[in-house]
């Protein structure tokens, strides 16, 4: 039998005191019935990439070799490949063990690791002409991240020998409200409320599916936000 679903759900900048706010009842009622942690330290830099990148390979930028959000190396003419290929990540392993995977806008899943590409990829990817050569694409962020939630459960619902046994989505929110206002502000608040709305919104669609008891679900953050 394979094994159920893992869907992992990375909501960037999430200060661990965003959960003591009062804006978070869906995650409240998924860490009474579920497992948490009081906190987690990020590894070295607590940027996004780096971080991101250490989620999807188990090991520290230093082994890895994310180590910032932008890098450039003028004795390597590849702007992507070269920094992903010392080490496969999760949804590689996933492929080689015979499973499928989908990720949308996770760093690192819009480049062959290896050889090997992930199944189901939504990224949405857009390239600035003036970095290139420098930098990796980015990601134009043009799905809304109730499509994204969305995309999730459509994946889901996939027959199964179609169906990703891993799904892995980066959300953006709210690290951009916290690095312009500060973490104290009612707009990181407003963003809280909006990270909740979206467990919400995948709880419900789950529930909707009879989905709910037949998936493993991991909401984390990369990093937090200093005052």
């Amino acid at each position: 039998l394979k094994p159920p679903p893992l869907i992992v759900l990375s909501f960037d900048g999430f200060r661990v005191s965003y959960l003591q706010r009062g804006k978070t009842k869906n995650l409240d009622i998924i860490k009474r019935c579920g497992s948490s942690a009081e906190y987690m330290y990020p590894s070295y830099p607590s940027k996004t990439f780096p971080n991101h990148y250490t989620i999807a390979t188990g090991l520290y930028p230093e082994s890895h070799g994310i180590v910032d959000n932008k890098m450039y190396d003028p004795s390597h003419s590849d702007p992507k490949t070269r920094w992903f290929n010392q080490k496969t990540n999760i949804w590689n392993t996933a492929i080689k063990n015979g499973l499928k995977s989908a990720t949308i806008y996770w760093f690192g899943s819009g480049v062959a690791v290896q050889g090997t590409s992930t199944t189901l990829v939504d990224n949405h990817v857009e390239t600035n002409d003036f970095c290139t050569g420098m930098q990796p694409t980015y990601y134009s962020g043009k799905k809304s991240p109730e499509s994204q939630i969305k995309q999730v459960v459509d994946w889901l619902l996939l027959p199964d020998s179609q169906r990703p046994s891993i799904i892995m989505a980066y959300f953006s929110i709210p690290d951009g409200a916290g690095h312009l206002y500060g973490p104290h502000a009612k707009e990181v608040n407003n963003q809280v409320s909006a990270v909740d709305g979206l467990i919400g919104q995948l709880m419900s669609s789950l529930l909707h599916h009879g989905l709910l008891h037949c998936v493993n679900v991991v909401i984390l953050s990369d990093h937090g936000q200093f005052v």
